[in-house]
């Protein structure tokens, strides 16, 4: 085994070690549901185990290591059905904060590594919300500064964020991204919960100024990486927690009788266990997809990846939700149960992986566009 291997494997385990024993979801879920639960002693309790400068360029004190380094700990927040801002902070906003001008990209990143940033992204595109008006942030840009006026609909953990990463009007071949700390003059929330339990908000801001090098210009270019990457965060934290409910379920059944028997020996039940397994390896197989497409690819390759990998999740996530729910019976069906609750979370992370910015629509569009140029087979 290499170095970098052992490195992996090493925070994948320390990470699964320190969710288990001090955030396991059998412990933490009275806390949760009674909205008791201290996201930021969380938060700062993970940050000191160092995961969020995995993926972090070196000269902002980061490891520097590729995106396979992040999937052990996402599957681990994935186990303990654990929603947190580790998946936009560490792994999607560095993409967006590398197109930052110096000595902010710098400043933020080493903030990202202490462990003193909580970043929070809008996700207007969510059909999680589909009775939400648009984003209407809009930029007025003067010589020194920027102004800021609109609202921003679905900022996913807004309420415990440091700091937002907000998209702007798109214009031309360019996305607009405004970094803005938290506590700006001129920046209001209305905090609101998903039916996960995920916290979210709409932020409007009214007159706020900001320094002119708050806005961040990502190319075109990038937003294939920018839907990779939110799509690999969720498939990965997605098959940790199918991975939690197969466990819990294949335990479930191996204790419980009926008819004298326990119902692990009921062919029937064996086949859907089975079941449940190819749509693991399923899941698994998608979320190797997405670490392929983070390679330098043509695109046309790299969005017939991305479908894919989204389409295998979509499908088999919630199968593996719903297969755990009703073989458990009506505890199942509580959100007080590791199985509802991941069938819930899983719901989510669908959403999150597929409709982030309206990436699938267009996804589909580029793909049909493809198909009829005849550059890729419409087989997959």
């Amino acid at each position: 085994m290499s170095t970098e291997t052992d490195f992996v494997a090493l925070i994948g385990d320390t990470a699964n070690r320190f969710l288990r024993d001090q955030y396991g979801f059998t412990d933490r879920r009275p806390d949760d549901l009674s909205r008791t639960f201290d996201r930021d002693r969380f938060w700062a309790a993970f940050m000191e185990l160092g995961c969020q400068a995995l993926l972090l360029p070196e000269d902002a004190d980061g490891a520097a290591q590729d995106v396979t380094a992040a999937l052990p700990v996402l599957e681990a927040l994935g186990q303990e059905v654990l929603t947190s801002p580790f998946a936009v902070t560490a792994a999607v906003a560095p993409l967006i904060l590398g197109n930052a001008e110096e000595p902010l990209r710098t400043a933020i990143l080493k903030k990202i590594a202490a462990g003193l940033h909580r970043l929070a992204m809008s996700a207007e595109d969510l059909s999680l919300s589909p009775s939400a008006p648009p984003t209407t942030l809009e930029i007025t840009i003067h010589e020194n500064t920027i102004a800021l006026n609109g609202t921003t609909h679905m900022v996913i953990e807004a309420g415990q964020a440091s700091a937002f990463l907000l998209r702007a009007s798109r214009s031309g071949s360019v996305d607009r991204f405004v970094f803005i700390p938290a506590h700006t003059p001129g920046i209001s929330l209305t905090d609101y919960n998903l039916y996960d339990g995920s916290s979210a908000a709409t932020i409007q801001c009214r007159d706020v100024n900001l320094p002119s090098a708050s806005m961040i210009v990502v190319p075109d270019d990038m937003a294939l990486n920018l839907a990779n990457r939110f799509a690999l965060c969720a498939v990965a934290e997605g098959l940790g927690t199918a991975r939690r409910l197969w466990s819990e379920l294949r335990d479930y059944l191996g204790l419980r009788e009926a008819f004298s028997q326990r119902l692990s020996n009921f062919q029937v039940l064996r086949h859907r266990i089975v079941d449940m397994v190819s749509s693991l390896n399923a899941i698994e197989a998608g979320l190797a997809m997405l670490v392929e497409a983070e390679s330098g690819r043509d695109d046309r390759d790299r969005r017939k990846l991305i479908h894919t990998a989204l389409s295998e999740f979509r499908a088999h996530g919630i199968k593996v939700g719903k297969e755990a729910v009703q073989l458990h019976g009506a505890i199942g069906a509580m959100q007080e149960h590791v199985a509802a609750a991941g069938l819930t979370r899983l719901t989510v992370l669908n959403e999150l992986a597929a409709d982030q910015w309206g990436n699938e629509r267009a996804m589909k569009a580029l793909l049909q566009q493809d198909i009829l140029n005849g550059t890729v087979s419409p087989l997959f």
